[in-house]
């Protein structure tokens, strides 16, 4: 549709641009730069590890082993 100044076209009802070839759209979400405004530190909400009993049941009984090896070398050694 040609307006009245004869320079430039007016698009069809939901179109827009230079040649009227794009949808008319408005995004529902936030953009990258509004979400970067939000963002105050980067480690604020960092995961904690999570250790349950059995994870220290399990490191003891790891670091038990390790010493007993450490024990039975030495005094094998000192046999020698």
């Amino acid at each position: 549709i040609k307006t009245e100044s004869r320079k430039q076209c007016k698009c069809n009802e939901g179109y827009t641009g230079p040649h009227c070839l794009s949808i008319d759209k408005q995004d529902e979400k936030p953009g990258a730069e509004a979400l970067k405004e939000k963002i105050d530190y980067l480690f604020e909400h960092r995961a904690k590890p999570y250790l349950t009993g059995f994870h220290i049941m399990l490191g003891g009984i790891f670091a038990g082993v390790f010493l007993a090896f450490l024990v039975v070398d030495n005094v094998t050694k000192r046999r020698k």
